[in-house]
């Protein structure tokens, strides 16, 4: 139901939110304002709680009267027309419509607490998104987001988050979640929900052109990092730890403007993908056989992928042909590996030559030592 909908006893959501506001956490509610809960919102409003309403068709009308009685705009998400169109399958099951994720990070709700890590709709994840329920053995809890925020993480690097001793970092995997969205991004712009990154865009920024552009904007960007970095009172770190990540972060763009630090970054970024793809599909047999059948159309017409008549050259030496896209290549690994072809064993030993870690400061794929 609702969160506004929710009661127990003389309870309501102004009690919860109450109590979630002398914790020291960071919290938002996302509500979709339901008939008679008029009352409830305004107070929510009035007590300034961080909050947005879900604009649906049904209470479109109902939060502008809110608004226009109380004189203060209200945080909407989903207030577009191609937005209010749930999620759906086809008839043969195997394409969906576009959806967006409510939310991101870690949930509490009546029902439980969840891990909420946005996706690719699709038959696996029809609502664009994945409910990981939290466990006694859970020991990480992605940072909360919501609305566009929650669409510019980038679904294929590893998430920012709190271990439980309450520190902030980054996991050094990806979920399952993030898995199967690499294998089900087959780079059609009509699946990619609005604002969210696909891998076919994320691997354009290793092209030429794009290297060129970053060369161009070196200055500017280094004045940048510096204010962000190094002004008095920029953050919460020592001056040291600020100088030190800025110094990183301007190496790790300076290493993306050369071409041979580029071209490493692309092939780590690449065999941190499909090392991810390959461990997935070897432990979660019931879904690859979904995903194969979601994807078997795009399988049976590698044939005519320009990378098939290159078939006898290294992974590593197609990704460095500038004459073909990455992500064309990127995608007949994919099919090569997932189906068991001889190629896909070239795949493997090519992510053991690569060996990758994510460096969160820096922004990109590393050697992993």
């Amino acid at each position: 139901s609702d969160p506004l909908d929710w009661e127990e006893g003389d309870k309501t959501i102004l009690d919860i939110v109450e109590a979630a506001g002398a914790l020291p956490l960071e919290c938002s509610l996302l509500t979709k304002l339901p008939r008679g809960r008029q009352s409830l919102l305004k107070e929510l409003v009035r007590r300034h709680a961080d909050l947005a309403v879900s604009v649906t068709s049904r209470n479109k009308k109902r939060v502008r009267a809110v608004e226009q009685e109380m004189e203060i705009p209200i945080s909407r998400q989903h207030d577009l027309d191609e937005l209010l169109i749930p999620a759906g399958l086809d008839e043969d099951f195997t394409s969906v419509k576009p959806s967006i994720t409510d939310s991101y990070g870690s949930e509490i709700t009546p029902d439980g607490a969840y891990l909420v890590v946005p996706t690719f709709t699709s038959a696996l994840y029809p609502f664009g998104h994945d409910k990981i329920p939290v466990t006694p053995e859970t020991d990480f809890f992605p940072v909360k987001k919501s609305g566009r925020e929650a669409l510019l993480v980038d679904y294929f690097k590893p998430l920012e988050g709190y271990g439980l001793d309450c520190g902030k970092r980054h996991k050094r995997r990806l979920l399952d979640v993030q898995a199967a969205s690499i294998l089900l991004d087959n780079g059609s712009y009509a699946l990619t929900p609005p604002g969210m990154r696909s891998m076919k865009e994320y691997l354009a920024i290793f092209q030429d052109k794009a290297r060129c552009q970053r060369k161009t904007m070196v200055p500017l960007v280094i004045k940048k990092l510096k204010q962000q970095h190094l002004a008095a009172q920029s953050s919460t770190a020592s001056p040291a730890e600020e100088q030190e990540t800025c110094q990183r972060k301007i190496q790790a763009y300076l290493d993306l403007c050369d071409p041979e630090k580029c071209l490493a970054g692309k092939l780590y970024a690449i065999s941190f993908f499909l090392e991810t793809v390959h461990g997935y599909a070897q432990t979660h047999p019931d879904a690859m056989e979904i995903i194969v059948f979601l994807l078997k159309d795009e399988i049976r017409n590698q044939r005519g992928n320009p990378v098939a008549a290159l078939d006898k050259s290294s992974p590593a030496a197609l990704f460095s042909d500038t004459t073909l896209d990455s992500f064309d290549v990127f995608r007949y690994m994919l099919a090569h590996l997932i189906t068991g072809s001889s190629q896909g064993d070239r795949v493997v030993s090519f992510t053991r030559s690569y060996p990758a870690i994510y460096d969160p400061i820096g922004d990109w794929f590393v050697h992993r030592a």
